[in-house]
Formats: structure tokens, C-alpha cells, sequence
């Protein structure tokens, strides 16, 4: 469950009397209002609002999340995830979802701790020899030509 500084408010939002463009309207004005609240150092860093559209409609779930909190590859995941629990509990099973990874707390932990051990302090002077060496440039066909890539 999320914490109250991440998620302050959950919205639900009855628009069953609503015309099709009313409801599209409230949708809009909901998402607004929800991505404009987000921040990212008092929170909250992500809002739900649930849509109750009608009989004849499918509800619509909208999640909004800070863009510094969550990547498109990030998105998938949450979404694949929602999906899973969602199906569980449509079928009246218990919702599972696979074991947690490794924290990015403790990975980079471990990148600290490897980035200061003797392995990569000993090639420190091999990579500032690298960086102090003069490098050619390549040779070019047109020297005066412009320096673009085309198909």
C-alpha cells in the first residue's frame, strides 16, 4: 500500500449521468489536476482516480505518476503487474506477484563498494593514461565536406 505521502488523495468519480463528452471532460480536467499536484520533493509522487462511466461502459482507471519516478520500461511492469492482480482477483484467487529484486538501494551499495575496491582502483592508471593520450582523428573522404549521415 502506498503511503499517504505518495498517494494523498484517491479519487473516484461517478459519471454515469454524464454525456460522453461530459465524461471525456471530466476525465480531462481529472488528469490535469492530478498531474499538476504532483511533486517530487513533498509528494505526492503518484495519484489514482477511478472513472465510474455507466452500465454500458467500462470504468477507466487513471494513474498518474511523476515523470522522475517511473520510465517506460517501468510502466510496463506496473501495468503488467496491476494486470496480474487483477485477474486473480477477478477469478477469486489470491494475488501474487513475483519475489522483489534486489533494492536500488542495496545495488548501489554495491557499486560504491566495488567502484572504491582494489580491482578498479588498480586500473585507475591505465584509464588516466587513456584520457591524457593525443588522438588522431579519423581520415575523412571530403575534408571540407559537411560532417552529416544520410540514407
Amino acid at each position: 500500500m502506498f503511503s499517504s505521502t505518495i498517494v494523498p488523495n484517491r479519487y473516484a468519480k461517478c459519471c454515469t449521468a454524464c454525456s460522453p463528452q461530459q465524461q471525456a471532460n471530466t476525465l480531462l480536467s481529472t488528469a490535469n489536476q492530478l498531474q499538476s499536484s504532483l511533486n517530487l520533493v513533498h509528494g505526492p509522487l503518484l495519484q489514482l482516480a477511478y472513472f465510474n462511466l455507466g452500465n454500458n461502459q467500462p470504468g477507466r482507471l487513471l494513474w498518474v505518476i511523476h515523470h522522475l519516478a517511473v520510465d517506460g520500461v517501468s510502466w510496463r511492469i506496473l501495468i503488467e503487474d496491476f494486470h496480474t492482480v487483477y485477474q486473480l482477483l477477478v477469478n477469486a484467487k489470491t494475488p501474487q506477484l513475483p519475489a522483489k529484486t534486489t533494492s536500488y538501494k542495496y545495488w548501489s551499495e554495491q557499486l560504491q563498494t566495488y567502484a572504491h575496491s582494489s580491482s578498479v582502483k588498480s586500473e585507475l592508471d591505465y584509464w588516466c593514461n587513456i584520457v591524457s593520450q593525443s588522438i588522431q582523428p579519423l581520415a575523412v573522404d571530403y575534408p571540407q565536406g559537411n560532417n552529416t549521415e544520410a540514407f
